[in-house]
């Protein structure tokens, strides 16, 4: 076993991950580690920036631009110290890619491909899960909070969007006519936008969950979608047809 971990190690330093992988199955392992952390945990002490061993899917800036926080297909979110490239922490819960992520004040939200959503308290290396919020069908693709991080938006390949008060776990569940690929909220917290995988664009008022707007013009899957700051609730989308409205 030393000497396949070993051999791991040097493949690793090469970055052939499918190699690494090739000689570490069936490896008898410490408890609570599987392949893939096992990897990561070895990437980590090789080259802190290249901690994760499957494709970044989101990042972010924390606090006051000192720390990062990222999330990838590897199943992992990481906390790095921005100057140095170091990892603080390494946050694991998620049984499947971690898809997008959303920021507020000192808590953290994940949208996964296993059907959960994750929420994180944020405390540099003492950041730690908090619970799951569970409703989708399938996985959670695109996630939002408000500014005070009363409300949380996620969308799904389950072609639904979940409205979730942070005080009750259940959410208000709204159906699009193709996955969801992307939400927001207004910086008021008073409107949500959703965009969709059916070419439109959706805004609905948050406190009932109403659609008061829907908004057609794409030609391809509404990829992404932005309130414009500071409260004029201007609303900007693209699409995979290669336009911006």
């Amino acid at each position: 076993d030393e000497s396949r971990l070993l051999l791991a190690v040097s493949y690793l330093a090469s970055r052939r991950l499918d190699a690494a992988r090739e000689a570490l199955y069936g490896l008898e392992q410490p408890e609570g580690y599987d392949e893939p952390e096992l990897i990561s945990f070895l990437c980590e002490w090789l080259d802190p920036w290249h901690g994760h061993v499957d494709g970044i899917t989101a990042v972010q800036f924390l606090g006051g631009g000192e720390r990062v926080v990222s999330t990838s297909k590897d199943g992992s979110i990481k906390i790095w110290d921005f100057p140095s490239g170091k990892v603080l922490k390494t946050l694991r819960g998620h049984e499947g890619p971690v898809n997008d992520i959303s920021v507020v004040e000192d808590r953290l939200v994940t949208a996964s491909s296993d059907y959960r959503i994750g929420v994180w308290a944020l405390n540099g290396s003492k950041s730690r899960h908090e619970g799951w919020l569970q409703g989708h069908r399938r996985g959670v693709a695109v996630v939002a909070t408000t500014e005070g991080g009363e409300h949380i938006l996620s969308g799904g390949n389950d072609r639904s969007l979940g409205l979730w008060n942070t005080t009750d776990a259940h959410p208000t569940a709204i159906f699009h006519a193709g996955s969801v690929r992307s939400v927001s909220f207004s910086s008021d917290g008073n409107w949500l936008a959703s965009g969709s995988r059916d070419e439109t664009v959706w805004v609905r008022d948050v406190t009932n969950g109403q659609r008061v707007l829907r908004l057609v013009g794409h030609k391809g899957a509404v990829q992404g979608v932005a309130f414009s700051p500071g409260g004029s609730n201007q609303l900007l989308s693209v699409s995979t047809d290669g336009s911006a409205r």
